[in-house]
């Protein structure tokens, strides 16, 4: 159930990454509910009646005090996904640099999308919010068994979260830890894998949430956070997952486009067991303590789901979106080929 406060008692909702594919709806969501937004981008700003849009580039400026100004929330999700030598600086030091600003301001509540890269490779299957994290510095594969621009990217969000805890004070946090992020076009990304590919990835789970319950659980925080008398929170950390779907692997999916598309692309004889999985990543990766590579986790939701936060779509309604999709040929012959995942994941 989504909270129903006073949007008056709203300032302006400060928005990093308004641009990008998780941005462009969260802004959308936020203008329908009447909320005046300020979005910072380096890119060219699209048209958008009603919304504040700043030029702002976190290689070269650092400086948030003009752009907090009037603001009573922060929703950040600007982030550098892919090339390693900018992900201190995005990652890392402007979301230190907007808490600061933050906290001198007075804004009211600060909401930062992290990322499930920040466990690494788990030495347990069930992780919660307390399972250890990989260093947020030095880290290698004996840590989190994946390329090294992962790597990079999990210990670039660690230290935003690091970076909110040491200097939280007057504002309230709410640090999310997603999966995947996907978009009907991700779910369909194994019609263009290998067949070697889908049967050793196919028991894996795909720890996929929808974009649109992301968006969601964005703006159920920010309502939140003007309930009245809701008391000091403090910083608050939520694995942001969709792991409990009843069909939560690759074989599911694959299989579920088959039967109902008879695409060939999804057919798979059989998955090979999670053991050989684990043993091939090991093997893969030179590590010879015991961990789990992600896809052989199950990412808890739990304490997301104690605050009364639920999906409204979901993983099954994602999927027949993505179908219908694929059933129309508005997919394409290669339909992920030009949609990277919002955050990255390894399979």
């Amino acid at each position: 159930m989504t909270p129903s406060p006073d949007l008056a008692s709203f300032g302006k909702i400060l928005l990093t990454g308004g641009s990008g594919r998780l941005g462009k709806p969260t802004l959308e969501r936020l203008s329908q509910l009447g909320l005046s937004v300020r979005v910072l981008t380096p890119d060219e700003p699209p048209a958008h009646p009603g919304v504040e849009w700043v030029a702002k580039d976190f290689l070269t400026d650092l400086n948030f005090d003009r752009e907090m100004e009037g603001v009573s929330h922060v929703i950040h999700l600007g982030a550098e996904l892919w090339k390693t030598e900018l992900m201190e600086k995005v990652n890392g030091d402007a979301t230190e640099a907007l808490a600061l600003a933050a906290e001198k301001a007075g804004v009211r509540a600060f909401l930062y999308t992290s990322s499930i890269c920040v466990y690494g490779s788990s030495r347990q299957r069930r992780v919660t919010e307390e399972a250890p994290l990989m260093p947020a510095e030095g880290a290698t594969q004996q840590h989190y068994m994946d390329k090294d621009f992962l790597i990079e990217y999990g210990c670039s969000k660690l230290r935003g979260e690091i970076a909110i805890r040491k200097h939280a004070s007057r504002c309230d946090y709410v640090i999310f830890r997603p999966t995947e992020i996907a978009s009907e076009k991700d779910l369909l990304k194994p019609a263009t894998w290998k067949l070697g590919t889908r049967i050793w990835r196919g028991n894996r789970h795909t720890h996929q949430v929808y974009y649109r319950d992301v968006v969601n659980a964005l703006v159920f925080f920010l309502l939140r956070s003007v309930e009245p008398s809701p008391g000091r929170r403090g910083v608050e950390t939520f694995n942001l997952s969709n792991d409990d779907t009843p069909d939560p692997r690759y074989i599911d999916f694959m299989n579920m486009a088959w039967k109902a598309t008879g695409d060939r692309r999804f057919k798979t004889p059989f998955a090979v067991p999670l053991w050989m999985d684990y043993l091939k990543d090991h093997i893969k990766w030179k590590v010879w303590e015991h961990c789990y590579p992600l896809g052989l986790t199950y990412i808890d939701p739990a304490r997301l789901y104690a605050t009364g936060y639920r999906h409204e779509f979901g993983l099954a309604t994602a999927r027949r979106a993505a179908l219908e999709l694929l059933a129309s040929g508005a997919a394409g012959s290669n339909p992920a080929a030009d949609q990277p995942t919002v955050a990255p994941h390894p399979a």
